[in-house]
């Protein structure tokens, strides 16, 4: 049953993360500033190129997970195997956390290459915030393996 709500809530994350790509790409200037802490230090990309980067990241990315998770779960139907219940429910939570990490990333962008006056330390620290995120759900894998092998 976890497994379908983590299924259901990484592919509605993942078609907002493509509805947040395209409402960034609307906003967006003709190139776009994604590197610079002064003015003359800024670096810029075309606003293309960086859409279809960052849509071919999410396609990549979540094609892999869906992938991978959907082997683990032909594992799961066919053995009933507790540990795969768990590293298909797993994979599809890492797919939430990235897809959350980018539809942060973008907004950041956004706000970055917005004309209005923002400071940006408040909202830097949900950047880092989500790409911790990542990190503490890919270092829980040896977790979730040990007490998924674990009799309760």
């Amino acid at each position: 049953m976890l497994v379908k709500i983590l299924k259901s809530i990484w592919a509605l994350s993942a078609l907002f993360a493509l509805f947040v790509l395209l409402y960034v790409y609307a906003a967006l200037p003709e190139h776009v500033a994604y590197y610079g802490e002064l003015e003359a230090d800024i670096s810029f990309i075309d606003r293309e190129v960086m859409f279809y980067i960052m849509m071919a990241i999410i396609a990549i990315t979540n094609s892999v997970i869906y992938a991978l998770a959907r082997k683990s779960a032909l594992t799961m139907k066919k053995s009933r195997s507790v540990v795969a219940r768990k590293i298909t429910g797993w994979k599809y939570g890492l797919g939430i956390t990235l897809n959350f990490f980018f539809l942060i990333s973008m907004q950041f962008i956004n706000i970055f290459n917005s004309g209005e006056k923002y400071d940006y330390d408040n909202f830097g620290y949900l950047v880092y915030f989500s790409l911790g995120l990542v990190f503490v759900w890919i270092l829980s894998l040896p977790f979730v393996l040990f007490f998924s092998r674990m009799k309760v």
